[in-house]
């Protein structure tokens, strides 16, 4: 199989199917070593460490992306180097690295002076200080990369747009700014509406159900058939996390029954995924 077929295989795999994902990188880096070939061994390391990531093991993922860093610099690739940086930011994070973050998305702020490149820097970062456990921090960089969005009226734009509101409303939501949080996702819907993308449309609503229920609106129950809708577009991590937010809702309005009920079966989904660490 041609090495651009490999590598398509691995990205379609690493949405649902990160296990396989992680096994076929890892295949790839074998081939690519055993062939001499050092763009592609750089990208199979790039691609095995993004499985690490959604699989949860952040400090293999580091040592991956360092790894594919490295050699993609040795090639003179700089371009694909910043992109490892980019995706090696959030894992950072979650190894509580703050000053490794700080340099790192420092570097990303200098490479990525404008929009819309800068954009996904910001929302990345924003990610990721969530993920520190500072909410003031992520609020800012929310709402620096939708000012640096501005009014643009391209697709990609509006697409991007619609996402970083949601982040920054999951982020005035934990906070307790409920009302806030409502209006941007009630608008971040309303443009993925117009934009005809339905898969983010029902992600964004079962958000929408998430805050409704921490709020102690009814518009939790919605979560359980959203969480089905996901399935039904193949995207499972997610339809299993809805699930997993709807166990936890329960659980906070006293039916603790019910709620062990969906969690058990949402953490074995979990697992057979290759998801485990999530579920934790």
């Amino acid at each position: 199989m041609a090495s651009s077929e490999q590598v398509t295989r691995i990205r379609d795999a690493l949405r649902d199917r990160p296990a396989d994902a992680r096994r076929m990188a890892g295949r790839l880096v074998g081939t690519a070593e055993r062939s001499g070939d050092a763009a592609l061994l750089a990208m199979a390391y790039f691609l095995r460490g993004d499985a690490q990531q959604v699989l949860g093991d952040a400090a293999a993922a580091a040592a991956d992306y360092a790894e594919a860093r490295r050699r993609f610099r040795a090639n003179g690739e700089e371009r694909h180097a910043r992109l490892v940086d980019l995706s090696s930011l959030h894992v950072h994070a979650l190894l509580g690295e703050k000053a490794v973050f700080r340099r790192t998305l420092a570097r990303l702020r200098r490479q990525f002076p404008d929009a819309p490149a800068r954009v996904v820097v910001e929302k990345a970062a924003g990610n990721g200080w969530r993920t520190l456990g500072d909410e003031t921090s992520a609020e800012q960089c929310f709402r620096d990369a939708l000012a640096r969005l501005g009014r643009k009226r391209d697709d990609a734009s509006r697409r991007l747009r619609a996402l970083v509101r949601e982040d920054l409303a999951v982020s005035l939501g934990y906070r307790g700014a409920v009302r806030e949080a409502r209006r941007g996702l009630d608008r971040a819907a309303s443009e993925l509406a117009a934009l005809g993308l339905r898969h983010a449309m029902v992600a964004t609503a079962a958000n929408r159900a998430w805050l409704d229920g921490i709020a102690g609106a009814p518009g939790w129950i919605d979560l359980e058939p959203l969480a089905g809708e996901l399935e039904q577009l193949g995207d499972r991590r997610r339809a299993l996390l809805a699930r997993l937010d709807a166990a936890d809702l329960r659980l906070r309005f006293g039916d603790a029954r019910a709620a062990a009920r969906i969690a058990g079966t949402v953490v074995r989904g979990l697992e057979r995924a290759g998801l485990g660490p999530e579920a934790a």
